[in-house]
């Protein structure tokens, strides 16, 4: 338990600021700094996979590369070719692709000596778990979509932690 604090707090924190989600998207949007603020989360993936690709190939690791390149793929995918990127109706997705992908890079980095299933498991029942959450609140949904797009995003940051 001590050696995943990190994670489980960011896991509390994510809780507790989903009930949130459309007061921030309507407040982004009334100050106009929807597009920012999603350039500057399209940023901080892009400065993720950056430094696991340059990392990964500074070490010569091919196979560390290749689940880099694997997760970069599989992120930028949801982003554009779903026109996720830039839509305001769809902020809430990058909102959780980005909130997934960094809580499974943490829970990978926090799991690195002594692997085990354990933080993927964590991983999906988070995913499940938000969206029950947004399940019992109100003007949200229950969407199979989106605990899908959260497990990949959650297992794109797990592999560039490698």
């Amino acid at each position: 338990m001590k050696k995943f604090r990190f994670s489980i707090f960011y896991t509390l924190l994510l809780a507790a600021s989903t009930p949130f989600h459309l007061q921030l998207e309507r407040f982004f949007i009334q100050q106009h700094w929807l597009r920012l603020l999603n350039y500057i989360l399209l940023g901080i993936l892009i400065a993720f996979f950056a430094v696991a690709f340059l990392k990964s190939v500074a070490e010569k690791k091919i196979f560390e590369l290749a689940g880099v390149l694997l997760s970069a793929g599989v992120v930028f995918y949801f982003l554009f070719q779903r026109r996720i990127f830039l839509n305001v109706s769809r902020f809430s997705l990058l909102l959780h692709i980005a909130e997934f992908f960094l809580l499974g890079w943490i829970l990978f980095r926090e799991n690195k000596r002594n692997f085990s299933l354990v933080p993927l498991l964590c991983l999906f029942a988070a995913a499940i778990g938000f969206e029950v959450i947004q399940m019992v609140m109100p003007d949200r949904i229950f969407d199979l979509n989106d605990i899908w797009i959260n497990c990949l995003s959650g297992l794109a940051g797990f592999l560039a932690g490698l």
